[in-house]
């Protein structure tokens, strides 16, 4: 568990240079105990969106708050998909088809703690592997420091793993990020937004993308691209 929040905790670090994540490909014996197999995913609480304006521009635990509050009403009102979902099925899909895995009929609900041990036992007999994502952080913000008037960028850390219920032991890791380089075609707060938060979504889209293409070339062992 401790293992695991550390690692999952220098996603974080990465955007400034500082470390990188831990990436624990797939290994050929568990690439073969894959088929044939049930397979599912954890279904986590949707994680919160935090929405950088200029009344809640800040470090304080308020701000943040604010933040978190005007994002979190952004996705309810517009019925934004929660990206950790996105995330953890197209890992299944690509472990199905890849691998031979045969995708469970539902996911394992998890609140609260998210060690190996209780991951399997939540699991239980439904299924041999669990493929568990968890969002680090997501949120829009400024393209430039304090730039209220400028576009903004999507932030999209995650981590994932693949867990083995019957040795209750963690077969496969990596981590993903989506964060793009500023450009003149940012979308301003009002763009970002507008017609159902249009622009917001095709941005999530994008960051659910980059995010399995990354999993897939360094902790699944794929093309990072789909067939």
């Amino acid at each position: 568990m401790a293992a695991y929040k550390s690692k999952l905790l220098s996603l974080v670090i990465v955007l400034s240079g500082c470390a990188a994540y831990q990436k624990v490909p797939i290994d050929g014996k568990t690439a073969a105990a894959l088929k044939g197999q049930t397979i599912t995913y954890t279904a986590r609480k949707m994680p919160n969106f935090e929405l950088y304006t200029a009344s809640n521009n800040g470090q304080g635990a308020f701000q943040e708050l604010a933040r978190i509050s005007e994002g979190n009403e952004v996705v309810a009102k517009n019925g934004i998909a929660d990206p950790t979902a996105a995330v953890a099925m197209g890992v299944l899909k690509a472990l199905e088809n890849s691998r031979g895995a045969r995708p469970a009929t539902s996911p394992v609900a998890l609140e609260g703690a998210d060690d190996v041990s209780r991951v399997a036992a939540l699991a239980g007999t439904t299924a041999r592997f669990v493929v568990d994502v968890k969002t680090i952080k997501w949120n829009a913000n400024w393209s430039t420091p304090f730039g209220w008037t400028s576009g903004y960028r999507i932030l999209y850390l995650a981590g994932a793993r693949l867990l083995d219920v019957q040795t209750k032991a963690v077969v496969a890791e990596g981590g993903c990020k989506y964060f793009p380089e500023a450009g003149a075609n940012d979308p301003k707060y009002d763009e970002l937004l507008a017609n159902g938060a249009e622009r917001l979504k095709q941005e999530m889209g994008k960051a659910v993308a980059e995010c399995l293409s990354q999993l897939r070339s360094e902790m699944l062992s794929l093309p990072g691209t789909p067939p």
